[in-house]
């Protein structure tokens, strides 16, 4: 072996001394480009973000100033404030003026100081002060000293803007001349305080710290006027000031952070900040700080003369210097790290090189002690070098086998014929090792495998060979081949193959000892039980246990094991996330030829989902979805089998009808979700009130019934069980239910039915609790009513009513009739008119509106009765036109909230209109506040649609709303109708006259007409006209009438 390796010198010190000065000259080299490459970067990020400031700054002064030209031009430049400021000059005039001028633009300086504009001052010709918005007690103090902006306005008469030094803070001046007619009438001040500018300027770019710093000369007059409190030495440079260094003044800059004061003491000592803030021009510099790159940048602010007089300093982490950094480093340590990799492997190939000489000594040695079989042939294949393991495989001596070809020696050369009678079992096996062999060893490259040899001449064996060429001056010239025997890991495997294919199948099994403890589970064990087979092994099947099984259930199961050897049956156990399962089992124990019981083997499938879906059916036809309360299928069979116990042991039971009190508000404001989660609480705190025998169901919607069973044999103690149950009940209410959408408070209407016995039936129990719950909330709600017959026989004789006014429609409606109440102005002559409808029922009699108004409202009959009533009105409408008397007469009718939402509402009107010939401008429909909140925006365009057509439109009921007047200036109404509510407590209540006057003045500003119903009383109308009230309506001048009788009232009053 050693004739076929060439020797090699070992390198001399100069060549490693060599090496290691050209990596440290490379090394070098590359370090200098990286901090150029770093510097370059530095700069135009700073350039960037020296100049986005500057583009920033910019476009808030211009935002700003565009915002405060159109004020002044929109708000102060105006004839009414020309003539205050004229009155202002005249001494007996002017304290007056200037409340006038305070009274007037009080409410838009409100919305100026949201807007950051702190100051509103108007100044005198003479350059005084003349009201301060912000303080408006002082005045009349002379301010050409300490405001030179205003000498200039003055003198140009043109507008300034610019940076300007005040007495106690600086800020943004908007300085605007007032001139008419040529005459110079003052001026007028609007400032920002460098805080409003801030935030502003922070708006672009939240992730920056913004402060402001003051040249010195600028701001020393402050120390003059014994201000210096309000004066530091800035952090950045000592020829700089800053200003209210305590922020002790309202809308103060929040102070530099500490992080910003450290930088800036850490620039303090460069002298490069020094002079670029002396020359004035905009400029960034970064610092490091807490290992992190920071970036200061200063942008200029000029004052009025366009002179720079301080500096905006913006503070922010630069994250892509702090990157780019990052970048150098790595690229540096990278750098390093290849130089310190290439001189390692420099010196390693030298080392080697020396070193190979004594390798090859030491390899011979291991060669002849080496287990496996090794042999070296050379480019034609035959053996060169053999060691002693490759000898003992042949049966042969060192000399029997060098120079002989190493194929022949392992596999003869013999015909298939030959191999098949010497060797049957394995010929094939033989045939295919001796083909892919003679294939492999002619080429250059390494192979392994497992093939076939003979041993001895005799034996076949399976050997795992592989094979490495030898390459010397890149010209092929051996290999070195190493095989070993591994017939037996093969018959071993063959087994466990066979016994493996048995073991994984789609069930999980388990086997343990006859101790309990686990030797082995397959993959479908790990699978469903997330345990691998590493941290199982040796563990019980205990740490599986679900702990829903008890002691009992266990015993059965080993008494089955040890009596028949076997047990299956449904349990539940843990998998190793906490999940729980249900799982099949079967357990089998195995035992040996003696009897005795040596393993247990376990199979089962997860059949969790399975029993889940035939829980699931059974949910969904018996429990409500929601609450999963029982519904009303389950309901009716706790109540049936509730009824044939109270029969049989004469036990009394009860059911409580249960609806929550304006549940359809909760769910049109805030939705159907938050609606479901106050459906959940309500679940909660019902099965709470109630015994763990009671049965709390929900039928749907907002209706829950609660089935009471076993209350005893005396009806007094049963009702006294109902009564406290009840109580609980409402009880639970008093407290707020808390959703998403905030604290929520709803109360229950509870209807309650005692049974005893199967006298009623299930349907007439739950009939009669809805009864007795309608009559709770009649009661005013949030109370508990026991079923009453007479109750029963109302709702009975209601809904006769409404099948007898369905009979009327069908007929026309020839039992409706309107009646009219005259609508006057002050003196008492009959403006307009409001038409009422009334129901002369054949055998009733009169039916008051308040009883089937609700009615029809509840059932849809509304909308049909609307429409009667808006023909038959502009059919009258045509009648009156006739007559010069009530030819210019308004006819009002009122228009419910479910009219208002139809969609075909506009068009039946414009066809109403059509078809009578009546004139629309003298038709006026009345809405409430209530139809209109309902859907805001739906009955705005509808309104709109019905101006369109010439109507007028009137809020009826006004202020009786909780939301009127946010949207009030949207509606395009033309009256507003004081409730009586207001009108009936006028002469003794300041707050109802209160709400009148503030009506009236909304009304008038808004100009509307004004009209109020129910005037009973002189009183009453001579306190509404010197409200300035227009119109009245009520009994003190007129009931409704019918046509005829109205006719003659207006008779009456002419004469």
């Amino acid at each position: 072996m050693s004739d076929m390796l060439h020797k090699f010198q070992v390198d001399s010190l100069n060549e490693r001394l060599l090496a290691g000065f050209l990596v440290v000259v490379l090394w070098l080299f590359g370090m200098a480009s990286i901090y150029n490459n770093f510097q370059t970067h530095e700069k135009l990020y700073l350039d960037k973000q020296g100049s986005t400031q500057g583009v920033a700054w910019k476009a808030v002064e211009l935002i700003h100033r565009t915002g405060i030209d159109a004020y002044f031009n929109t708000q102060i430049n105006t004839p009414e404030l020309h003539q205050l400021l004229r009155d202002a000059q005249n001494p007996n005039m002017e304290k007056m003026a200037r409340l006038n001028l305070y009274r007037q633009l009080y409410p838009a300086y409100q919305k100026l100081t949201q807007q950051g504009i702190s100051i509103l001052h108007f100044h005198t010709p003479e350059l005084r002060s003349f009201l301060r918005f912000h303080s408006p007690e002082k005045f009349g103090c002379d301010l050409s000293k300490v405001r030179p902006s205003l000498k200039v306005v003055k003198s140009s008469r043109q507008p300034v803007h610019g940076f300007e030094v005040g007495l106690l803070y600086s800020g943004y001046r908007h300085l605007y001349p007032i001139v008419d007619q040529g005459e110079y009438l003052g001026s007028v001040e609007l400032s920002q305080p460098f805080e409003s500018l801030r935030q502003e300027i922070s708006r672009l770019n939240s992730e920056k710290e913004y402060a402001l710093i003051h040249q010195k000369s600028v701001l020393i007059d402050k120390r003059l006027f014994g201000l210096g409190h309000l004066l530091q030495d800035s952090v950045f440079s000592k020829d700089w000031l800053e200003e209210d260094p305590l922020r002790i003044l309202p809308g103060a800059a929040s102070m530099m952070s500490v992080d910003m004061q450290q930088g800036a003491k850490k620039m303090f000592a460069v002298p490069r900040l020094q002079a670029n803030l002396k020359n004035g021009q905009p400029f960034s510099m970064s610092v490091r700080l807490d290992g992190h790159y920071r970036v200061f940048v200063f942008t200029p602010i000029q004052d009025i003369e366009n002179k720079n007089t301080a500096y905006l300093v913006s503070f922010a982490n630069a994250e892509e210097l702090d990157l780019r950094m990052q970048e150098a480093v790595w690229y540096g340590a990278g750098l390093t790290l290849m130089m310190a990799l290439l001189t390692i492997l420099l010196f390693q190939w030298i080392a080697t090189k020396r070193s190979q000489e004594a390798s090859l000594q030491f390899l011979e040695k291991i060669n002849d002690t080496m287990r496996e079989a090794l042999y070296v042939v050379d480019e034609t294949g035959r053996i060169i070098e053999i060691n002693a393991s490759a000898l003992a495989f042949l049966g042969m001596e060192e000399r029997q086998v060098i120079g002989r070809s190493a194929l022949d020696l392992f596999l003869p050369k013999l015909s298939a014929d030959t191999l098949a009678d010497i060797y049957p079992s394995s010929h094939h096996a033989l045939s295919r090792s001796r083909q892919d062999l003679e294939s492999l060893c002619v080429l250059d490259e390494p192979f392994m495998g497992e093939y076939t040899l003979i041993q001895a001449g005799q034996k076949v064996v399976w050997v795992h060979l592989s094979s490495q060429p030898i390459v010397a001056h890149k010209k092929f010239i051996g290999k070195v081949v190493v095989f070993r025997d591994i017939s037996v890991e093969r018959s071993h495997k063959e087994q466990l193959r066979v016994a493996a294919a048995a073991f994984e199948t789609q069930e999980g099994i388990l086997i343990t000892d006859a101790a309990g403890k686990i030797v082995r589970v397959n993959q479908a064990f790990s699978a469903l039980t997330g345990y691998d087979a590493e941290e199982i092994i040796g563990q019980t099947p205990a740490i599986l246990n679900s702990g829903k099984q008890d002691a009992a259930f266990y015993q059965t199961m080993w008494q089955a094991l040890l009596t028949h050897k076997c047990w299956q049956g449904e349990i539940w156990n843990r998998r190793k996330n906490g999940e729980l399962y249900l799982e099949w089992l079967t357990i089998t124990a195995v035992a040996n030829s003696s009897g005795q019981v040596t393993e247990y083997v376990a199979i089962f499938s997860d059949i969790t989902e399975q029993k889940r879906a035939q829980d699931e059916i059974v949910k969904l036809a018996f429990y409500d979805p929601l609450t999963e309360l029982p519904n009303r299928r389950l309901l009716g069979e706790r109540l049936t089998h509730a009824l044939i116990s109270s029969e049989r042991q004469r036990n009394y039971g009860a059911v409580i009808f249960i609806d929550l009190d304006n549940f359809k508000q909760l769910n049109d404001t805030k939705g159907h979700s938050v609606g479901d989660m106050l459906l959940l609480e309500v679940a909660k705190r019902l099965k709470a009130s109630v015994r763990e025998m009671d049965t709390v169901a929900r039928l749907g919607g907002d209706e829950f019934v609660i089935l009471l069973e076993s209350l005893g044999t005396k009806e007094l103690d049963a009702m006294d069980s109902v009564e406290l149950i009840a109580y609980k009940i409402l009880q639970a209410f008093q407290s707020p239910f808390l959703l998403d959408s905030g604290e929520h408070r709803t109360t229950p209407s509870l209807g309650v039915e005692i049974f005893q016995g199967q006298t009623l039936s299930t349907e007439q129990i739950l009939q009669h609790a809805d009864v007795a719950m309608y009559q709770a909330k009649q009661s005013g709600r949030n109370t508990a009513c026991y079923f009453d017959p007479e109750m029963q026989q109302h709702i009975e004789n209601a809904l006769l009513l409404e099948e007898d006014l369905h009979r009327d429609q069908a007929l026309g409606f020839q039992q409706l009739e309107l009646y009219y109440q005259p609508q006057v102005d002050v003196f008492g002559k009959v403006q307009s008119v409001e038409a009422l409808i009334r129901w002369q029922h054949p055998v009733r009699g009169t039916v008051s509106p308040l009883e089937f108004i609700p009615m029809i409202e509840k059932n849809g009959q509304i909308l049909a009765v609307g429409l009667w009533v808006i023909r038959q009105a502009c059919a009258q409408l045509l009648l009156w036109a006739q007559h010069p008397k009530t030819a210019h007469l308004t006819l009002a009718v009122n228009v419910s909230a479910k009219q208002l939402a139809d969609p075909s509402f506009v068009d039946q009107i414009t066809q109403i209109l059509y078809d009578t010939g009546a004139r629309p401008e003298l038709l006026k429909i009345e809405l409430t506040e209530s139809s209109v909140v309902e859907n805001v925006e739906q009955a705005i365009k509808t309104m709109q649609a019905l101006r369109a057509l010439g109507l007028e439109l009137s809020m009826d009921d006004f202020g009786t709303g909780y939301s009127s007047l946010s949207y009030l200036k949207r509606l395009p109404l033309s009256q507003l109708k004081i409730d009586q509510a207001f009108v009936r407590d006028l002469e003794s209540q300041a707050d109802s006259l209160a709400i009148v006057q503030t009506i009236i003045a909304m009304a008038k500003t808004l100009k509307l007409k004004v009209v109020a119903e129910g005037v009973e009383t002189l009183g009453q109308k001579e306190c509404l006209a010197m409200q300035g009230c227009e119109l009245y309506q009520g009994f003190y001048f007129s009931r409704p009438l019918t046509v005829a009788d109205f006719e003659l009232y207006l008779n009456v009053q002419d004469a």
